[in-house]
């Protein structure tokens, strides 16, 4: 999907209204000549809006369930409450990798409500139960072509500095030890 900066812009607004992923944001957009007003009116009274709505709902109250009252974003200690309650007893676990790359994170151990929404909206899954029981199906992606865009987005949210070219040598070894498990 190659869309100019204003579109993507729009795609923004529409998903931080909607909770919706890419996906559903472009072809309401396009249908509604990326009107995102109207793209988001036609979403509401879509036929989507009524299955996603009660999902939506689910997934804010789980963020609000592991996020840190003081600062509004899951922190290390939500994560690894959040992570085990999934399942997954070791932070350093890939598939950790899977699940921050449908969240993506702008900066490392902080995630916003409405890219919590988005990713877990993306995995369809609301709940704790849900996430736990696509585990191997999350795991698998790290066999897929997805693997490259993982890597890069792990990349990203763990640069010590947004400037950074290169991860910290401590950081990219421990990242290349956890891929090859």
């Amino acid at each position: 999907m190659d869309l100019g900066s204003t579109q993507k812009e729009k795609v923004k607004q529409f998903k931080a209204i909607t909770g919706t992923g890419d996906d559903v944001a472009v072809v309401f957009l396009k249908r509604l000549n990326w009107n995102v007003e109207n793209a988001v009116n036609a979403f509401f009274e879509s036929p989507e809006a009524k299955k996603a709505q009660p999902k939506l709902t689910q997934i804010k109250a789980l963020f609000k369930t592991y996020a840190d009252p003081s600062t509004g974003y899951i922190n290390i200690d939500g994560l690894t409450k959040f992570f085990s309650d999934c399942g997954i007893t070791d932070l350093m676990d890939p598939v950790t990798l899977v699940i921050a790359n449908y969240w993506k994170p702008d900066v490392l151990l902080q995630i916003e409500e409405e890219k919590f929404v988005q990713g877990m909206t993306a995995m369809n899954c609301a709940s704790v139960e849900e996430l736990r029981n696509n585990l191997t199906r999350l795991r698998k992606e790290l066999l897929s072509d997805r693997l490259k865009e993982i890597y890069i987005n792990s990349f990203v949210v763990n640069r010590e500095k947004k400037e950074a070219k290169m991860l910290e040598k401590e950081v990219a070894i421990r990242k290349v030890y956890h891929l090859s498990l």
